[in-house]
């Protein structure tokens, strides 16, 4: 808002227009004040007649630990649907045939969410945006290598190698940013490989390149970064008013953008996809696109300005659990022991740092 100074000359006819204008903008029923009521002085009257758009910077209701966890807990048991929904946007359905290949649907959910972003970036800080465009790209990798990964893999062992991210990101964060490896770490990443090794089934369905295995690893390494950065740029722009908002937006907008460059790859032309206006797809791709993109992104920024990294690991970690639960509730997917075996020591490869970091802290303020 500009700032009026009091080099600015009031006349007698612009002091009565100020206090007839001031008394309408106070009676306005549209306008909910969140801040203690006083009286308008005539500066700051004659600010809000000169400024086109009227814009209240109020601080947002913090949440607590407790219900900054509570929400995670609610974000990570929603994001788990969304594996058994996108194999069911690209393979199943009631009226078949209908395969499509996954640069259909994920063009379709992203660019849904991208279309409802978009008007969430007029009128926001140029920097935030480029921020929150940056992390776009970033997810991009996690989304559409899961995208591509649900083509051919059941929708739990997918997210089991999702969950890798909170081994991986003690690595990336040594390699792009110069943060040292602990050994819990170093212990972490290989039980992982040991469930991954499990997970394959112990030689059994070796990994090659190209399959929906060695594409799921991926999810890691974009939702990885992406988590990195997004911790960085919540602390840096703390005093923007919307920055969630924004970057959540700019994100959202990104993915879209990368998504549509994928089908017109596929494609060399946007595909007829009339097919998603049949109500069972319409209903998966409003949940992915809206609820589950959009919604999931800005909610999990807004819960990460209370809770630390280590409780959004945590339970983040579980969300292969959910995933595999979904799954087989939803599509009937089945899952075997070494699914079971092999997940259980990724869980505790991700899980084990933040127990160690939490023991630690707690032994400090002991001391």
């Amino acid at each position: 808002m500009n700032v009026i100074g009091n080099s600015i000359p009031l006349k007698k006819s612009d002091t009565d227009r100020i206090i007839e204008k001031a008394q309408v903008f106070k009676k306005e029923e549209d306008v909910e004040l969140f801040v203690e009521p006083y009286e308008l002085s005539l500066l700051e009257s004659k600010a809000l007649l000169l400024e086109e758009d009227v814009e209240l910077f109020v601080e947002p209701y913090k949440l607590s630990l407790f219900e900054s966890k509570a929400l995670l807990l609610v974000i990570v048991i929603t994001c788990a649907t969304n594996f058994p929904a996108v194999k069911y946007l690209e393979k199943l359905c009631f009226d078949p045939p209908c395969y499509h290949l996954p640069s259909e649907a994920a063009f379709a959910r992203f660019g849904l969410s991208a279309v409802a972003s978009i008007p969430f970036l007029i009128n926001q800080r140029k920097a935030v945006i480029l921020a929150g465009f940056e992390l776009g790209v970033l997810l991009s990798i996690g989304y559409l290598s899961q995208a591509s990964a649900l083509n051919s893999i059941a929708s739990g062992k997918c997210a089991f190698f999702m969950s890798l991210m909170v081994v991986v990101v003690p690595i990336m964060n040594a390699i792009f940013f110069r943060k040292p490896i602990l050994k819990v770490n170093i212990i972490a990443a290989f039980i992982s490989v040991c469930g991954v090794i499990i997970l394959e089934g112990v030689g059994t369905n070796e990994i090659q390149i190209g399959s929906g295995d060695t594409i799921a690893l991926f999810q890691a390494l974009g939702f990885g970064l992406a988590f990195i950065r997004t911790e960085q740029y919540v602390d840096k722009y703390k005093d923007v008013p919307n920055r969630i908002r924004t970057m959540t937006a700019a994100q959202c907008t990104a993915v879209g953008f990368v998504s549509l460059c994928w089908v017109l790859w596929d494609f060399h032309t946007i595909p007829n996809l009339t097919y998603m206006m049949e109500p069972h797809h319409l209903t998966t791709l409003i949940w992915t696109g809206v609820f589950t993109t959009l919604g999931v992104i800005y909610l999990e920024g807004y819960a990460l300005q209370t809770a630390s990294a280590t409780d959004a690991a945590i339970l983040f970690a579980t969300e292969p659990v959910w995933a595999a639960l979904f799954g087989k509730l939803l599509l009937h997917e089945q899952v075997n022991s070494s699914t079971f075996v092999g997940g259980a020591l990724i869980l505790i490869a991700c899980v084990l740092p933040s127990l160690i970091e939490i023991f630690q802290q707690k032994k400090l303020n002991v001391e």
